[in-house]
């Protein structure tokens, strides 16, 4: 695939922010290069771009092996929200996503074992990263997870962060 010359400045400003700030915290990267906001749509604000340009940052952040929540985050759980459609929960969750005061992961039902009854979501979920929201797909329908409790896991290369 060819890019476009607004997708290669898009490539050489991630690819120059991840070697000149490599220990950067991710609302740095994403405030100021834009990137979480890329596929949100502008009424939430985003950019309103679409799968190309969130394509060229994962490639880049891929590239530098970097830790950065981008693919649970602006990948998974930005386009769950979207897919989802509740307008509230959209109104309620993209913004900050966009300007990267938020992450957000997606639990999978393979993942985890979970119930919804009452409006009340119970059961376990082996996996899941570290996020602010933690976003659920039980009975078809995402729902937000409040986490009880933890148990990190810790990388094979303790000299490397875990995204």
């Amino acid at each position: 695939m060819s890019l476009t010359e607004e997708q290669r400045e898009l490539r050489d400003a991630v690819r120059s922010f991840l070697t000149e700030r490599p220990g950067a915290p991710w609302s740095r990267f994403a405030a100021e290069l834009g990137v979480a906001g890329l596929a949100v749509p502008e009424e939430y604000g985003g950019a309103g771009c679409g799968t190309a340009e969130v394509a060229v940052v994962c490639e880049e952040l891929g590239r530098a092996l970097s830790p950065y929540p981008y693919l649970s985050t602006v990948v998974l759980a930005a386009e769950a929200i979207k897919a989802a459609g509740d307008p509230s929960a959209m109104a309620r969750l993209l913004p900050g996503i966009a300007d990267g005061s938020v992450t957000a992961t997606v639990l999978f039902p393979d993942d985890a074992d979970l119930t919804l009854s009452d409006g009340k979501l119970t059961g376990t979920a082996r996996y899941a990263l570290d996020a602010e929201v933690v976003l659920a797909f039980v009975d078809g329908e995402l729902v937000e997870a409040v986490p009880s409790s933890r148990t990190p896991h810790a990388p094979l290369d303790q000299t490397r962060p875990l995204a």
